[in-house]
């Protein structure tokens, strides 16, 4: 039932109303916080405890998941929308790295990454 949640404890909530550009830097920072990897509290439910809601399966049906990973090796990043599951778990097949994944080249910027993660969650 934890899901992805627990392997990312951090998160930065933004309330409704939000901009492009807060948007765009919360993820910026978000990738900055993951890249000094700090021990977390392994109890600590993070997406329960920003949304409120009780049960995963509750939340993954009233939340999208899309990715953002910075592949440092390889000088490029990528943003992905997740699939849902039938067990409300969100993660993607073989057969969706073509349709659900968008690989840029080079370091994300704040001018572009909000943009790329909005089109990613029109993605069906």
């Amino acid at each position: 039932e934890a899901g992805f949640g627990v392997t990312s404890k951090q998160y930065i909530k933004l309330n409704q109303g939000y901009t492009i550009e807060e948007l765009s830097i919360a993820i910026m920072d978000s990738l900055e916080r993951s890249k000094e990897n700090n021990s977390e509290n392994i109890n600590r439910n993070s997406w329960k405890e920003a949304s409120g809601i009780a049960g995963f399966s509750k939340f993954s049906k009233k939340y999208d998941s899309v990715g953002v990973c910075f592949l440092t090796e390889w000088d490029y990043y990528e943003v992905s929308k997740d699939r849902r599951f039938k067990d409300g778990s969100y993660g993607l097949e073989k057969d969706d790295l073509d349709t659900r994944v968008k690989k840029y080249p080079g370091r994300p910027s704040v001018e572009t990454i909000g943009e790329q993660v909005l089109e990613a969650l029109k993605i069906e």
